[in-house]
Protein backbone atom coordinates (compact mmCIF):
# COMPACT_ATOMS: atom_id res chain seq x y z
CA UNK A 1 0.00 0.00 0.00
CA UNK A 2 1.71 3.34 -1.22
CA UNK A 3 0.06 6.36 0.31
CA UNK A 4 1.54 9.72 0.85
CA UNK A 5 -0.36 12.96 1.68
CA UNK A 6 0.92 16.15 0.52
CA UNK A 7 -0.44 19.82 2.28
CA UNK A 8 -0.30 23.34 1.75
CA UNK A 9 -1.03 25.50 5.07
CA UNK A 10 -1.06 29.17 3.23
CA UNK A 11 -2.64 28.33 -0.71
CA UNK A 12 -4.25 31.79 -1.86
CA UNK A 13 -7.74 30.16 -2.46
CA UNK A 14 -9.59 33.64 -3.74
CA UNK A 15 -8.65 33.89 -7.07
CA UNK A 16 -11.06 32.94 -10.30
CA UNK A 17 -8.91 30.13 -11.37
CA UNK A 18 -7.43 27.29 -9.49
CA UNK A 19 -5.58 24.40 -10.91
CA UNK A 20 -3.45 21.39 -9.08
CA UNK A 21 -0.57 20.65 -11.53
CA UNK A 22 1.54 17.61 -11.03
CA UNK A 23 4.30 17.00 -13.44
CA UNK A 24 4.90 13.44 -13.39
CA UNK A 25 8.54 11.76 -14.87
CA UNK A 26 8.63 7.82 -15.17
CA UNK A 27 5.47 6.12 -14.11
CA UNK A 28 4.63 2.54 -13.00
CA UNK A 29 2.46 0.07 -14.68
CA UNK A 30 0.31 0.30 -11.56
CA UNK A 31 -2.22 3.32 -11.52
CA UNK A 32 -1.60 5.94 -9.21
CA UNK A 33 -4.64 8.40 -8.08
CA UNK A 34 -4.70 11.43 -6.90
CA UNK A 35 -7.07 12.56 -4.19
CA UNK A 36 -8.40 16.07 -2.73
CA UNK A 37 -9.70 16.28 1.08
CA UNK A 38 -13.13 18.66 0.84
CA UNK A 39 -13.27 19.01 4.78
CA UNK A 40 -15.38 15.39 4.99
CA UNK A 41 -13.60 13.09 2.38
CA UNK A 42 -11.51 12.20 -0.60
CA UNK A 43 -12.30 13.01 -3.89
CA UNK A 44 -10.52 11.47 -6.72
CA UNK A 45 -9.54 14.16 -9.55
CA UNK A 46 -6.67 11.75 -11.24
CA UNK A 47 -7.73 8.15 -11.74
CA UNK A 48 -4.04 7.62 -12.85
CA UNK A 49 -1.11 10.51 -13.93
CA UNK A 50 0.83 10.42 -16.89
CA UNK A 51 4.39 11.52 -17.95
CA UNK A 52 4.14 15.45 -18.25
CA UNK A 53 1.79 17.91 -16.69
CA UNK A 54 -0.91 16.57 -15.13
CA UNK A 55 -3.74 20.06 -14.85
CA UNK A 56 -6.95 19.78 -13.09
CA UNK A 57 -9.27 22.52 -11.73
CA UNK A 58 -9.50 22.55 -7.62
CA UNK A 59 -11.77 25.41 -7.50
CA UNK A 60 -14.64 23.66 -6.11
CA UNK A 61 -12.06 22.00 -3.22
CA UNK A 62 -9.68 24.84 -2.28
CA UNK A 63 -12.01 27.41 -0.58
CA UNK A 64 -9.37 27.75 2.21
CA UNK A 65 -5.89 28.54 2.74
CA UNK A 66 -5.05 25.01 3.84
CA UNK A 67 -5.33 21.99 1.36
CA UNK A 68 -4.59 18.46 1.11
CA UNK A 69 -4.57 15.76 -1.82
CA UNK A 70 -2.93 12.23 -1.32
CA UNK A 71 -1.09 10.33 -3.93
CA UNK A 72 -2.78 6.63 -4.13
CA UNK A 73 -1.66 3.24 -5.54
CA UNK A 74 -4.57 2.25 -7.39
CA UNK A 75 -4.28 -1.59 -5.71
CA UNK A 76 -4.73 -1.35 -1.98
CA UNK A 77 -5.38 -4.90 -1.26
CA UNK A 78 -3.67 -7.96 -2.74
CA UNK A 79 -0.98 -6.13 -4.35
CA UNK A 80 2.11 -8.81 -4.44
CA UNK A 81 3.89 -6.13 -6.47
CA UNK A 82 5.81 -2.98 -5.30
CA UNK A 83 5.49 -0.25 -7.95
CA UNK A 84 6.99 3.06 -8.04
CA UNK A 85 6.35 6.59 -9.40
CA UNK A 86 8.27 10.12 -10.17
CA UNK A 87 6.33 12.93 -9.31
CA UNK A 88 8.88 15.69 -10.30
CA UNK A 89 6.64 18.76 -9.26
CA UNK A 90 3.30 19.32 -7.35
CA UNK A 91 1.97 22.90 -7.26
CA UNK A 92 -1.50 25.06 -7.30
CA UNK A 93 -1.42 27.73 -9.58
CA UNK A 94 -4.07 30.28 -9.47
CA UNK A 95 -4.71 33.74 -11.31
CA UNK A 96 -7.53 35.87 -11.79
Amino acid sequence: MIRREVQWTNANFSEANEELCIYGGTMGSENIRVDVWDGDSWENVFADLTNGWNNVTITSYLTSSTFTIRFKGDTETGDAVQDSWNIDATLIHVWS
